[in-house]
């Protein structure tokens, strides 16, 4: 199951992100990512996420465990839950 906050809001730029399903890699579900490239010849798998931004660890958004204990998702969880996440080394009002 893959996470939650993938973005399918938009369709990335076929220039430089090519579609890729898993399923046609032999996967046993249907799963989007991309093969980006830089503009410079590098091209990397990455995952669109609503958190973050791009992400490069693609099959981190298919396998649920690893999802769940994900930076940004924990703290957007955090922050769901009690309202805010404290940081240490900030003054008290302040939060991330």
């Amino acid at each position: 199951m893959e996470c939650p906050f993938i973005d399918r809001s938009f369709t990335p730029d076929p220039r430089f992100n090519k579609a890729i399903n898993y399923r046609d890699m032999g996967g046993d579900e249907d799963y989007v990512f991309y093969d980006h490239d830089d503009g410079m010849g590098t091209v990397t798998r990455c995952q669109f996420c609503k958190l973050c931004g791009r992400k490069r660890n693609v099959f981190q958004c298919l396998n649920e465990a690893e999802w769940k204990a994900c930076f940004y998702y924990r703290v957007r969880m955090m922050v769901e839950t009690k309202g805010s996440v404290g940081v240490p080394g900030l003054s008290g009002g302040e939060v991330l």
